[in-house]
């Protein structure tokens, strides 16, 4: 996942070279300044590409849409943070949904709990950390749904990963990957066909 910046020189704040508090974190973060928070580190956000501003855009629309029809919750977009207290985790996804019984956990700056649905863009910088990395931090952190879609010339596909079930605990602490998960056909889509059947999170 990526933010767009229009000139990263101008806008680029120094992260602290030291381990912080989320509140700290908090606190660093303006406008202009996007990051996420790892274990008290925090790690600046890249830029993203006009391709990702475009598949992310649709998506959040999309989806906005359909949450407001059925009156069941709430899509927000990065840089906005969902905060994962579980595994100290602070991220910014891409896209995610609250459910209206979730949106106690809504502070203003920041989701302080898992979203019901995390969607990552991917790209191929990110692929691995998408696919990888969030995808552990997700699991264990509690996030019901995972989607990580990946644009391509021959059109965009997804992944979609849930719980095993709504009050399962975590399979795994999270870690970072060395390989990225597959994509197998009957956890992915392509563009027209319709959403992702999704697979249990630890299933590949």
């Amino acid at each position: 996942m990526a933010i767009l910046i229009e000139d990263p020189c101008d806008l680029a704040k120094p992260p602290p070279a030291e381990k912080v508090t989320y509140e700290q974190f908090l606190e660093w973060l303006d406008e202009n300044t996007f990051g996420e928070w790892v274990d008290g580190e925090v790690v600046p956000m890249s830029a993203a590409s006009a391709q990702h501003q475009d598949v992310s855009g649709f998506l959040a629309a999309l989806l906005r849409l359909y949450a407001e029809e059925r009156t069941s919750g709430m899509v927000l977009a990065a840089p906005f943070q969902m905060r994962l207290s579980r595994i100290r985790r602070g991220r910014a996804p891409d896209l995610m949904f609250i459910a209206k019984e979730h949106l106690t956990q809504l502070k203003p700056s920041f989701l302080d709990g898992p979203a019901d649905c995390v969607i990552e863009v991917a790209s191929p910088d990110s692929a691995l950390n998408d696919r990888g990395t969030k995808y552990a931090e997700y699991e264990a952190g509690g996030v019901r749904e995972y989607w990580c879609w990946t644009p391509r010339r021959s059109g965009p596909t997804s992944s979609c990963w849930t719980r095993r079930s709504a009050t399962s605990g975590p399979r795994r602490t999270p870690k970072a990957a060395t390989t990225a998960p597959p994509c197998r056909a009957s956890g992915s889509t392509s563009a027209g066909s319709g959403a992702p059947s999704c697979r249990r999170f630890g299933r590949y």
